[in-house]
């Protein structure tokens, strides 16, 4: 954690054993989500510093992005094991799993109505219905990995950069 006025560390929460590939905090600010390469998810609380809860094995492989959900419920994760998983923030129980990539997930977004789901990879961009898991529809307009994906603040607009040196804007009828 750093003082940005000051340009300094505040504190340093740990020591990983593993690399961090993604951080999110939560709409509120109170809590933190780690996210690293063997699949692990940790929550910290930002007011003490202290662990507050680990998902080992959340995924069997890479954890590429973790966002909070608007609302601060609920915790979406995506993975190189090609799932996005929606955990519940007060329990750490999984809530839904969401299955539909041929390859890793890249990128996540939520769209600030907290209804929709946004995901990436090599096989385009895929939108999703956060309520009830249900793949709405495939974005195809990209011609190699889909790598970073980001909902307008009035989610309207989606757009989505890849490898192919393209950023794509895509209007949604949401």
């Amino acid at each position: 954690m750093w003082d940005l006025l000051q340009q300094r560390p505040l504190a340093t929460l740990t020591r990983f054993d593993n690399f961090i590939n993604t951080l999110a905090i939560s709409p509120d600010g109170q809590t933190l989500a780690s996210g690293d390469n063997i699949g692990v998810i940790k929550l910290w609380d930002l007011s003490t510093g202290k662990l507050v809860r680990t998902i080992s094995g959340a995924h069997s492989h890479t954890v590429t992005k973790i966002a909070f959900t608007p609302d601060g419920n609920t915790l979406v994760s995506a993975s190189r094991d090609r799932t996005i998983k929606l955990w519940n923030i007060s329990t750490g129980a999984l809530a839904r799993t969401l299955a539909g990539h041929n390859n890793w997930v890249n990128a996540i977004a939520i769209n600030p109505n907290g209804q929709t789901l946004a995901s990436a990879g090599k096989d385009g961009i895929k939108l999703w219905n956060l309520t009830t898991g249900e793949l709405i529809t495939t974005l195809y307009g990209h011609s190699d990995w889909v790598s970073v994906i980001a909902f307008s603040p009035d989610g309207t607009k989606l757009a989505s950069g890849g490898f192919d040196t393209r950023v794509n804007i895509w209007l949604l009828g949401l």
